[in-house]
């Protein structure tokens, strides 16, 4: 199934492909829910479709620090695919469009290419660390839930172990889950009260990275549903506390204006709702070029958005101006789109995306640089 489904005058979505994928993004890595956050809203950055003589001719590495405040991403092909972070350095043809991030699209105009400043930034291979097994535990169970694994099945290290626990009386059994053969996870269930603390404190929490909740949309009302979910992350909330682990928690709720009554603990705490698929409905009705490029960018398939840390592309550089990260992402393969400010504390992430080329960037040792790239 996909997540968005068109044809010559309608744009369909599919929620339960949007939110479960939404939700395995939030279990990818702390601060990735705030890029998306800023390229959905309306409030910041958004993705626009640039099309113009002037560029065509022009290979897409020219054009990446040929733009001041606007960060190229991708090229809409003439025949409608769209192609993110191209390897090839594709030269743009008559009819072409250049997929950008840009605060307001007329801000997009294209210049000669922006020479980058002398630097010790030494180019080399991207410091990317290999996906490594992972124990996940899965509380609550419904029929999108399968959807789930299998994205994330294709995230995660060989040897992952999901443990999932959910409530027989409130879910089917999970046939079409325990059937399928996932490539690097082992998953298991077992049946337990998941509304109760003492059994809830059964669960060995010992080693997880991420806990999800589902809801029960299958067999309760939403109101009801949510209830429930809201005690059982009160009580999870209780338990990592008293163990003293870093765990992320992302929960499923059905009614958008229960968001603020589960607002995270932390700050890689993530609550999904329909606020998400409203968020993309208003953006495709406003541009519904957009659904390629946010399928891809939601799916394992292709390329997606990445963070890297500071250190594996400044090594022991505190201020560089901007376009030499962009061109340090070009020799690594990845395209540059901005920086994720961390204070290492539970304030919450600061996005920062077109960024003008010739702006200097000072990045702490917790900061990380946005990319989008394949692996």
């Amino acid at each position: 199934a996909r997540a968005i489904a068109d044809s010559a005058n309608v744009i369909t979505i599919e929620p339960a492909q949007l939110i479960t994928r939404m939700m395995v993004q939030a279990a990818r890595r702390g601060g990735l829910i705030s890029v998306y956050d800023e390229l959905l809203s309306f409030d910041g950055v958004e993705i626009y479709f640039y099309q113009d003589t002037s560029i065509v001719g022009r290979r897409y590495e020219d054009l990446i620090l040929s733009f001041g405040p606007v960060s190229p991403i991708g090229i809409q092909t003439i025949e409608g695919a769209a192609r993110l972070n191209p390897l090839d350095n594709p030269e743009i043809r008559a009819g072409d469009q250049l997929i950008v991030i840009a605060e307001d699209d007329s801000l997009i105009t294209p210049s000669e290419f922006v020479p980058s400043q002398t630097n010790e930034l030494v180019l080399g291979a991207p410091n990317i660390q290999p996906s490594v097994a992972e124990k996940v535990v899965i509380i609550g169970w419904h029929s999108w839930s399968h959807l789930f694994l299998e994205e994330l099945d294709d995230f995660m290290g060989e040897g992952s172990v999901v443990s999932v626990f959910y409530d027989a009386k409130l879910s089917v059994v999970p046939e079409v889950a325990t059937n399928h053969r996932y490539d690097n996870v082992k998953v298991d269930f077992t049946g337990i009260d998941t509304c109760s603390f003492k059994e809830l404190s059964g669960i060995d929490l010992e080693g997880v990275s991420n806990v999800i909740l589902f809801s029960y949309r299958d067999s309760l009302s939403p109101t009801i549903a949510d209830n429930k979910s809201l005690l059982t992350l009160a009580h999870l909330r209780s338990l990592i506390k008293s163990i003293g682990s870093e765990i992320k928690v992302t929960s499923e709720l059905q009614l958008s204006e229960n968001r603020l009554l589960a607002i995270g603990s932390t700050k890689d705490d993530f609550i999904a709702s329909e606020n998400f698929v409203s968020k993309v409905l208003v953006q495709l009705s406003e541009n519904p070029k957009l659904k390629p490029v946010l399928d891809e960018l939601l799916t394992s398939e292709g390329s997606e958005i990445h963070l890297r840390s500071s250190q594996s592309y400044l090594g022991g550089i505190e201020e560089l101006q901007f376009s030499n990260i962009v061109k340090a992402g070009r020799e690594r393969g990845e395209t540059v789109i901005g920086v994720l400010y961390d204070d290492n504390s539970d304030a919450g992430y600061a996005v920062e995306m077109a960024i003008p080329k010739t702006a200097n960037v000072r990045l702490s040792v917790n900061d990380w640089v946005i990319v989008i790239a394949e692996d």
